[in-house]
């Protein structure tokens, strides 16, 4: 292997014009193009004159953690030491040119097998990898829904019935959302809460507003829930996060809200994804009795968290 060398491109024709020679086509993922909101790390690799490389990150303007998402490097060139190359130069440049102290990398496995990226990072002197968490990404087609409306959770008009009502959040009005502030505030210590307003918790994934739906008490204009869904593609919908406040868990008010939110998404998009993370029975379980049956495809997302060193290294 030759010498390899390292370069940050900022342009968007810079961006395409890499992306095109390394994988064959100019697209660039939406979270490159949101300059408002992140401050975009792409590095190419090279090996002589020839573009081998690249990886993708964003960092949210006044942090500094980096969300790598994406790394590649063409096949004919790729050996671990060129991948460990990549991304030792990639944290490197992220640390000096960006002030990044950590980083969060996102990957994706098709099956669950040994992680060799826990390897490279121990052959990098100023990483040390805290944890790493991992998901069940479930995908089906929207189509095959009809399979859960045989079984008696799917029951989207006992809401009505019940007293409840449906928003979608861009309808949602400044009270009502400053009722979830309020109330949001007794669960910040509870490690399950996730705050519906955290929109880049994954640097890049966004909160589709039209998309996502809040559970209110409809006399009272009490929300009691919700579900916070991202747009993926045009054909494509994933859900991010669904949460219930814990008096409002009632079993079959909680499955009548997302049956009825899985309805509207089963008119609007042919695939619904969703994760579920490792050692969740309940879903584990819902996931084997009403999902499995009808799975389009499933893989394991990772979040790899490294901690950058001044000196030294360590392990998890």
């Amino acid at each position: 292997m030759g010498m390899l060398k390292f370069k940050i491109v900022t342009e968007i024709t810079d961006i395409e014009k890499l992306s095109n020679k390394v994988l064959g086509h100019k697209r660039i993922p939406p979270y490159l193009l949101i300059e408002e909101k992140y401050t975009k790390l792409v590095i190419g690799m090279e090996e002589g004159n020839n573009l081998v490389g690249l990886a993708y990150g964003v960092i949210e303007h006044r942090s500094n953690v980096l969300f790598l998402h994406f790394l590649f490097v063409k096949k004919e060139f790729r050996s671990y030491s060129s991948v460990r190359s990549l991304i030792e130069s990639a944290f490197k440049i992220a640390m000096d040119a960006r002030g990044v102290k950590s980083a969060v990398w996102k990957y994706t496995l098709a099956h669950d097998k040994a992680d060799s990226r826990l390897k490279l990072l121990r052959d990098i002197p100023f990483c040390h990898c805290r944890k790493i968490s991992r998901s069940q990404q479930i995908k089906i087609k929207t189509t095959d829904i009809s399979f859960i409306r045989e079984f008696k959770i799917f029951n989207p008009q006992l809401l009505k019935s019940r007293g409840y009502d449906v928003l979608a959040w861009s309808d949602c009005d400044e009270g009502l959302l400053g009722k979830i502030r309020e109330i949001e505030q007794s669960f910040i210590s509870d490690p399950s809460y996730v705050s519906p307003f955290n929109e880049n918790d994954d640097g890049g994934q966004e909160f589709d507003r039209c998309n996502s739906y809040i559970l209110v008490n409809a006399e009272a204009n009490k929300p009691m829930g919700w579900i916070v869904c991202s747009v993926i593609s045009e054909k494509e919908v994933m859900i991010r996060n669904f949460y219930m406040y814990p008096n409002s868990r009632s079993f079959m008010i909680a499955h009548s809200f997302a049956s009825y939110i899985l309805d509207i998404i089963a008119q609007r998009y042919k695939y619904l994804s969703f994760n579920v993370v490792d050692g969740n029975r309940q879903m584990e379980m819902i996931v084997r009795k009403y999902f499995k049956p009808i799975l389009e495809s499933s893989n394991i997302q990772c979040s790899m968290f490294v901690d950058f060193l001044t000196e030294g290294g360590g392990d998890i």
